[in-house]
C-alpha cells in the first residue's frame, strides 16, 4: 500500500482545508459523536441517545443514507446497548472482533463500524494510536482502489494492512490520527477529482 509523499506542513494545510470546507452541520455531528463516545467510555453512559448517535448517525442527514438510518433505528434498544458494551469490551484486545460485533447491528456495515471505532480510540491523541477510518478518499490517497463492488469482504481483508500503514504514517509524522485522516480525506478527494476529469489514470 503506497504511502503518500507528504510532509508535515502539507498534512497540516490539508487538514486545515478539511476544516474550512466541512459543512457546519457535519462538523457539529462529528463533535457530537466524539462526545457521545466519551460519555459511553468514561461514564459508562449507555443511554440510547448516545448509542444510536454512535452506531448510525455519523454520516449526516443526506437522503442518500436514509435507508441505513431506518435499519439502524429498527434495532431493539437492548440489542444496541448489549452490542455497544461488547464492542467496547473487545476493543482493547481485538479491533477486528469489535468490528464484527458492531456489524451485528442491522444497518451497520464495516466502514460505519470503523468510523465509530476511530472516534472511540481518542483520535486527537497521538498515543496510543487511534484506529483509522476506512474511506474511499483515504484509499485513493494510498493509491488503493476500492474493490468492495467485486468482493463484499474486501474491507475486512484490507483492514489489517490499511490499519498498520495508517498508524505507521501517524507515528512517523508525529500527528494524531484525526489530523492525518482529515488531511488524507482532502488529498484523496483531490486525486479522485483529477481522475474524474481525466487528469490522472
Amino acid at each position: 500500500m503506497k504511502k503518500p509523499d507528504l510532509a508535515v506542513d502539507q498534512i497540516l494545510e490539508l487538514a486545515a482545508r478539511y476544516e474550512r470546507e466541512s459543512k457546519p452541520k457535519d462538523w457539529a455531528l462529528k463533535n457530537q459523536i466524539l462526545a457521545a463516545w466519551q460519555r459511553v467510555k468514561n461514564d459508562l453512559d449507555f443511554a440510547m441517545d448516545n448509542l444510536y448517535l454512535i452506531s448510525g448517525d455519523w454520516r449526516n442527514s443526506s437522503p442518500l443514507f436514509a435507508p441505513t438510518r431506518v435499519r439502524i433505528y429498527q434495532n431493539p434498544q437492548e440489542k444496541v446497548r448489549r452490542t455497544m458494551r461488547n464492542a467496547l469490551a473487545a476493543l482493547p484486545f481485538s479491533d477486528y472482533e469489535a468490528i464484527l460485533i458492531l456489524t451485528g447491528l442491522n444497518g451497520v456495515a464495516v466502514r460505519t463500524a470503523l468510523t465509530n471505532l476511530h472516534f472511540a480510540t481518542d483520535p486527537m491523541e497521538l498515543l496510543p494510536p487511534a484506529l483509522p477510518i476506512l474511506d474511499v478518499n483515504l484509499l485513493e490517497a494510498r493509491d488503493e482502489k476500492d474493490r468492495t463492488a467485486d468482493d463484499p469482504l474486501w474491507d475486512l481483508r484490507i483492514w489489517p494492512e490499511f490499519r498498520r500503514s495508517m498508524i505507521d504514517l501517524s507515528l512517523e509524522l508525529g500527528l494524531p490520527m484525526r489530523i492525518v485522516d482529515r488531511a488524507l480525506f482532502i488529498y484523496g478527494e483531490d486525486l479522485r477529482n483529477q481522475r474524474r476529469h481525466g487528469l490522472r489514470q
